[in-house]
Order: structure tokens, then sequence, then C-alpha cells
């Protein structure tokens, strides 16, 4: 069996091509066969066991979530995820799974950005410099023409960090470190990344999100909240990767509770394909928890990329 770290994942996948792989399958609509998912709530910390299956590979994802480990230096989660043969159960790889994680969560949103964000979009705004932060911009990258970034980020030493990776990695970018109100203002596209249990985007009318599209990540339980109350209020429908964020994400459940019977929600799979949805909307908020099918596709995407390299190596 193989294993995949996260340097070799970036290596064989990019952003790009995992949007491409993820927007093939809901065109096409492919078959597969996804258990719920199980969430185990230990204290202040969340494991999750995520399985899925296609025609031809069965995935598991096995993830922690801690949050109190941002106090002590260490990743907020920590993720596996084994691809095997559906037929057999064959372990084919072992990867690294926050690397499989941020990568198709990134995917996600930028497929979301692809079809509902503006096509002139030319600006990120990224509340939460991690990981996650990272994939979506290099999604984003990859769908649209984005010329300057804005960050914000509890920690300045954080936020430098990120900032400093960018500029050397993409430095046709200009970078700004921003307040909130500045990158909201700012920023044609917006990214929430936090796992805040109060809103971290201000409570603003409807017409100060014209034309903006806004990708929340972060809440992925009851007790969350990145989007104020008002956006929650306002927005109809409110487009979502998978009915389960309705459950799990504390901004969904505020939305529900907000707008009661009125409230609207539209998933990836009634997203892509149809491009004429983002003309009837002044803004758009997107919201993702994931789901093991992502994983799937993201592993299997990862594990058939590096078979051809390494036949091709030989």
């Amino acid at each position: 069996m193989n294993f995949l770290s996260g340097e070799d994942i970036s290596k064989q996948v990019t952003a790009g091509s995992l949007i491409q792989e993820l927007e093939r399958f809901f065109l096409e609509k492919q078959n597969v066969k996804m258990p719920e998912r199980i969430h185990i709530d230990d204290e202040k910390n969340t494991v999750l066991i995520m399985p899925a299956f296609d025609a031809d590979y069965y995935a598991i994802k096995l993830a922690g979530v801690a949050l109190d480990n941002k106090t002590v230096g260490k990743p907020t989660i920590h993720a596996n995820v084994i691809l095997h043969d559906r037929k057999t159960l064959e372990p084919l790889a072992y990867m690294d799974g926050n690397t499989v994680t941020a990568m198709r969560t990134g995917a996600i949103g930028g497929l979301s950005m692809k079809w509902l964000a503006d096509e002139s979009a030319r600006s990120i705004g990224i509340i939460g410099t991690g990981i996650q932060g990272w994939s979506h911009l290099e999604a984003a990258m990859s769908v649209r023409d984005i010329r300057t970034v804005y960050l914000h980020n509890r920690s300045p030493q954080k936020l430098e960090v990120f900032k400093e990776r960018v500029e050397t990695t993409y430095p046709q970018l200009k970078v700004v470190s921003a307040s909130v109100d500045q990158l909201v203002e700012a920023s044609d596209i917006i990214v929430t990344t936090t796992t805040s249990p109060t809103p971290v985007l201000p409570d603003k009318g409807r017409e100060d999100w014209n034309g903006k599209h806004i990708v929340a990540v972060g809440s992925f339980k009851p007790d969350m909240q990145e989007l104020p109350d008002t956006l929650l209020k306002e927005t109809n429908p409110i487009f979502v990767d998978t009915p389960t964020a309705l459950t799990e994400s504390g901004d969904m459940l505020r939305a529900k509770e907000l707008q009661g019977e009125d409230a609207r929600f539209m998933t990836l799979e009634e997203i892509v394909g149809h491009s004429s949805i983002s003309d009837k909307q002044r803004y758009t908020v997107f919201k993702s928890v994931g789901m093991a099918l992502f994983d799937l596709i993201a592993a299997k995407t990862i594990y058939e990329k590096n078979i051809r390299n390494f036949q091709h190596a030989k």
C-alpha cells in the first residue's frame, strides 16, 4: 500500500484539476453509495468517520477536530484517508487526510466560485489564514483572474507568515492585511475559514453585499456561526455543498430559524450546469461542511495521478 504525504499529494494534483473532477461528477450524475458519517463528540473534541463508495473504489476518512489545539500550536484537525479497491477491499493508498481535506474543501469552494461568483471578480478576502485559507486561494485563482488578496486573522504573526507565503508563491498578486470591514468592502469573493461561535463578518444590509460571493467554510457544529444574522435572514436561496449542512452547521440552523418556512436552500448538484442562477442573485452565499463523497473523489484522483506518474517514470 502506498503512503502519500501532504507534499506528495500537492505534487500530484492541482486545485484546478480537482475542481474539474468534482464538476464532472455532478454533470455526469455518477452513482455512489455514501452511508451517513459518524459524528462523535468527546468533550470539546469531535471525531468524524466518513465512508463512501463508487463503482471502483471505497474510501474512508478518519478525522479528529480538537479546537483547543490552537492554544498549543498544533493543527485543529488531524485526519487520514485510506483508499481501497471496492471489489476486493484491498487498501491501495494511505493519504495525509489534512491535505486531502484542505484540497477537496478548497475545490468545492472553487466550484461554487466558478458557478456563482461574478465572472469579473478580481479580488478575494480571506478570514482565517490556515490551511483552508490557502486551499481556497488556490481554488479561486484557478477559476477567476484574481489580482488582489485581502487577509485578516486574529493572530498578526500567523497572518504575516501567510502573507509572506502568498507573496513568495504568487509574486504577481497584491497582498493586503486588512480589517474585516476593509476586507468586506474591497473583496469580490469572501472566504471565512474559522470555527468561531460568533459571526466573523459584520452585520450589514443587503446592499453592502451586492456583487459579492461569500464562501463560509468553518462552521460545522450547531454552536458555530461565522455569518451575521441579517445576511442569514435576507439571503434566499442559500447554496450548500450537501444537505448535511442544514442539520450540522450553526449558520444554516440559524438561517432556518430566522427565515422559517420561507427558507430555501440549493445544493451543488442543483448549481452545477445552471449558469443562469447567478444572474438572478445580487450576491450569493455558499456554505460548505464537506462529505465523504468529496474525499473519495479527491483520493481516487490523487491515486490515479500518482499511478500514472509512477508508470511514466518507469
